[in-house]
């Protein structure tokens, strides 16, 4: 298990305790905030590339969909609220599925 040297904490418990409490209480304000403030601007310097455009179009081409208007990046943020990324939590992060991996020194694992 990976401990935090300046706490004694492990990791792992300290992410364990952020998905609870984003299912608990869901993310801030802020937050949110900050995440389509910086979503945005991603998107923003995405679509100045060519490479979006033709990444965009080849995924609609091999999916067999249409070629349509994409949605603007505000009508994405629009769809997320505290709300929404609280009920996404609640519904990804139960820990059914969790996987745990531990890295060991190679010294150690060889045993």
């Amino acid at each position: 298990m990976v401990y935090s040297m300046l706490t004694g904490v492990s990791s792992i418990s300290l992410i364990e305790e952020q998905m609870s409490d984003l299912i608990k209480n869901g993310p801030t304000a802020d937050e949110v905030q900050k995440f389509k403030m910086a979503y945005q601007k991603s998107k923003q310097q995405e679509v100045e590339q060519n490479g979006f455009w033709l990444g965009t179009l080849m995924e609609q081409m091999r999916d067999g969909a249409e070629i349509h208007p994409l949605k603007s990046v505000q009508e994405q943020l629009d769809t997320i609220t505290i709300k929404s990324l609280q009920s996404s939590a609640g519904e990804y992060m139960t820990g059914e599925n969790k996987i745990s991996f531990e890295l060991l020194p190679e010294n150690l694992s060889s045993k």
